[in-house]
């Protein structure tokens, strides 16, 4: 006891591929492949491998100049925070089907979009969304994980389905600029990957979307786009429905000679007269 804890910081699931893969491959040109293929690690790789031979596009002069950024440096005008979107789909086990099996299903569903659970609910403004907050080349969200590890991870932008197979980018939307050097960013993180640890993880109250308005309004005081996690709010307002009247009847059957809903049994009164409106007012009381 006595020494200082070491500030927490976002996990970085692909980047610890390292370990495994060595030194010999860039983690950062490996992402974008391996969310091409969901996840699939030996796919990914060798398509890397293919790839050694074209690698006209890099460029390590640029790379080095990157590296050398001054960390406090703030962009004028602010950083742009953008909040990469994601549907929910099942297009792996699409890949699974026989030929006939998926000939068949890519018939009925067009706009290379099959087996997306947000097929046709967008256009109601409802959807399942995962997102991440995007800044200087950087993507951040939330999830469930074991211990009391953060549930915070770092992926490369756009790439989340690399460590999440079940989700397809969708589209990126510029939420705000935020005025964060790279160093306060790095603050900011540390700070919200110990607030938001894994456990605390809930589909309803606190989810990745939750953890992604909440990383907007911190670097840019701009919420992310609403619809993003209507079905959250949603379920939320249900549950807190549900929760109303369960206190209300459990009111009932505690004391039934004080109770709200006696009023309805006292002679001489019938619903509909001047026992609605108590009735009422308790329920609204639990809203």
């Amino acid at each position: 006891g006595g020494g200082h804890a070491s500030p927490m910081i976002p996990r970085r699931p692909v980047h610890e591929l390292s370990n495994i893969l060595g030194p010999a491959i860039d983690i950062d040109r490996l992402a974008p492949m391996l969310a091409a293929h969901r996840g699939n690690i030996p796919l990914a790789v060798k398509q890397y491998r293919q790839s050694e031979v074209m690698r006209a596009d890099h460029n390590p002069v640029a790379a080095s100049a990157l590296g050398s950024v001054d960390p406090n440096h703030i962009p004028e005008g602010g950083v742009p925070v953008l909040v990469n979107i994601y549907d929910l789909s099942f297009k792996g086990e699409e890949e699974k089907k026989p030929k006939a099996a998926k000939d068949a299903s890519d018939k009925r569903n067009s706009g290379g979009r099959r087996n997306s659970l947000n097929s046709g609910l967008p256009s109601v403004g409802m959807g399942v969304y995962h997102s991440g907050i995007e800044v200087y080349g950087r993507e951040f969200s939330f999830g469930w994980c074991d211990g009391d590890q953060t549930g915070v991870f770092e992926v490369h932008p756009r790439c989340a389905g690399g460590v999440m197979p079940k989700i397809t980018f969708k589209k990126s939307v510029c939420v705000g600029k935020a005025p964060v050097s790279r160093a306060e960013l790095d603050r900011l993180l540390s700070h919200m990957a110990d607030e938001y640890r894994g456990r605390s993880y809930s589909v309803i109250d606190r989810n990745c979307n939750h953890f992604s308005n909440d990383l907007s309004k911190r670097l840019c005081k701009k919420k992310i786009p609403a619809y993003v996690n209507r079905p959250a709010k949603v379920g939320a307002a249900a549950i807190r429905a549900s929760r109303a009247v369960g206190k209300l009847f459990q009111m009932g059957r505690r004391s039934p000679a004080t109770s709200p809903l006696s009023a309805l049994t006292t002679q001489g009164t019938t619903p509909g007269q001047e026992a609605a409106g108590p009735s009422r007012q308790r329920f609204a009381s639990h809203e």
